[in-house]
C-alpha cells in the first residue's frame, strides 16, 4: 500500500508528542560520558536542529523516523549492552546521509555548540 502525503502527514504528527526535546535531551545526557559515544551524539544533535528548520513532509519522516528510533528504548541491539548503539549510529547516519545537503556549517557549528555547553555537564 503505496502512503499519499496526507497520510505520511497524519502519521508523522500522530507520533510528534512522544517524541519531545525532554525525552531527547535525557537520553543524550548519559551518553557524552560514555568513551566513544561522542559521534552519536552529534548525529543525533545535527538531526534535532535540522527537524527546526523549513523541510517538508519527506525530509520530516526521515528525521523524524531516525530520531524515533534513537530515542525509542526498544530497537534491534538493546543499548544495555556492549556495542548496543550500532544500529542507532547506523540509522542516524543513514537519516543524515539522507539529508546531506541540508547540513550547513552552521547547523554542524549549532550542534558541536550545544555539545559542549549543555551536555558535557
Amino acid at each position: 500500500m503505496k502512503m499519499d502525503q496526507k497520510m505520511l502527514e497524519d502519521a508523522l504528527y500522530q507520533y510528534a508528542p512522544q517524541y519531545n526535546e525532554i525525552d531527547f535531551i535525557r537520553k543524550l545526557s548519559p551518553l557524552t560520558q560514555q568513551v566513544g559515544l561522542r559521534e552519536l551524539v552529534l548525529k543525533a544533535l545535527k538531526l534535532w536542529f535540522l527537524w527546526q528548520e523549513d523541510l517538508n513532509t519527506a525530509e520530516r519522516s526521515v528525521i523524524a523516523g531516525a530520531l524515533g528510533y534513537f530515542i525509542v528504548v526498544v530497537d534491534l541491539i538493546p543499548d544495555t549492552i556492549i556495542g548496543g548503539y550500532c544500529d542507532d549510529v547506523l540509522i542516524l547516519s543513514y537519516g543524515l546521509q539522507l539529508l546531506a545537503t541540508r547540513i550547513t556549517p552552521e547547523l554542524e557549528a549549532r550542534a558541536e555548540a550545544f555539545s559542549q555547553k549543555w551536555l558535557a555537564k
